[in-house]
């Protein structure tokens, strides 16, 4: 995995994205879960869990491809939590060139 992150799709786009959390998880055995916080109510402290726990760690013993394969499955999970709340996601860093 390239200094550079690890390239996906996402939305249908060509991206980096940094791959550590794939890179952990196979290391460690630790199971990897995206989640998200969906807002219940505005101006409220009142949210919703969003977690996704279909995403399988497993070494084929190729580490680059595995972490490649990981990430990619991580975020389309969070492809699938954005298109029900789109309204509530919020790009943090430019994603696509």
């Amino acid at each position: 995995v390239e200094e550079g992150g690890v390239e996906i799709t996402f939305f249908g786009e060509r991206c980096r994205v940094p791959g550590g959390a794939a890179r952990l998880a196979l290391r460690t055995g630790a199971a990897l879960v995206p989640m998200a916080f969906q807002r219940v109510r505005s101006n409220r402290p009142e949210v919703t869990l969003l977690a996704d726990f279909t995403i399988e760690v497993k070494s084929t013993g190729d580490e680059t491809a595995d972490i490649q394969r990981i990430t990619e499955n991580v975020f389309q999970a969070y492809e699938r939590i954005i298109l029900r709340y789109p309204e509530q996601w919020y790009m943090f860093r430019e994603m696509w060139p």
